[in-house]
């Protein structure tokens, strides 16, 4: 498969699959939220089921969040204890998933280039490009994921 396939069928599969009903309901387009159960679930009823549970939880959260602030919400992060492992554990996680993958390819690409047989000059120049595209297209990704995600 060509290099370039993938980016071909996930930008087309953004035309295929529908945005999440949840996600559809906080932006008050209900009907549509009930079409996209109606292709989840099997029924009409178990579709109708849902579109009210997840209505319900939308309002719950909102009351919940309504008495408190972002920074009582952050501070609970660390002073109620089940709160506190959990996010103990989502950090010993994400610093686990930094230390894998592209990141550690990132951080070792200079001399990955060099034993690849690159001169000094060109590895540092290869990594800065590596770099540079890196960070040039973690701009659409984050815009991706601040207006189409949950």
């Amino acid at each position: 498969m060509p290099w370039y396939a993938h980016y071909f069928i996930d930008g087309h599969s953004l035309n295929i699959f529908t945005e999440s009903p949840r996600w559809l309901m906080k932006k008050g387009r209900f009907a549509e939220a009930y079409t996209s159960f109606k292709r989840l679930r099997n029924s009409d009823l178990q579709a109708a089921r849902d579109l009210y549970f997840v209505y319900r939880q939308l309002e719950e959260e909102k009351a919940a969040l309504a008495s408190s602030t972002f920074v009582s919400r952050f501070l609970d992060l660390f002073r109620v204890p089940r709160l506190r492992r959990a996010t103990l554990a989502s950090y010993v996680v994400m610093i686990a998933q930094q230390m894998c993958g592209i990141n550690i390819i990132a951080f070792y690409s200079s001399t990955i280039f060099l034993e690849a047989g690159y001169s000094q000059k060109s590895a540092l120049l290869a990594s800065f490009g590596f770099g540079l595209v890196n960070w040039v297209f973690a701009f659409p990704a984050v815009w991706v994921s601040f207006f189409f995600c949950d």
